[in-house]
């Protein structure tokens, strides 16, 4: 899953944030991550509303990560 979001080019911002949704557990509004972005399973990534994870992103998600608002 990983892989299949980072093939998505950076100008593709609205495709980036539908793979996104499919792969976290839960995720609030006005959602953005680049890519290259690593996890182990990605269901376990909760992110609030505001979020914006920079480049290069790891995530070690075997157990439940919780990210709040405004981040």
């Amino acid at each position: 899953m990983a892989q299949e979001f980072n093939i998505i080019p950076e100008t593709e911002s609205d495709k980036q944030e539908v793979k996104a949704r499919e792969i976290l557990g839960s995720a609030g509004k006005n959602l953005v991550i680049h890519s290259d972005w690593k996890f182990d399973n990605g269901k376990n990534i909760h992110v609030g509303d505001n979020f914006l994870a920079n480049y290069n992103w790891t995530v070690l998600d075997v157990g439940k990560v919780t990210i709040g608002d405004n981040v």
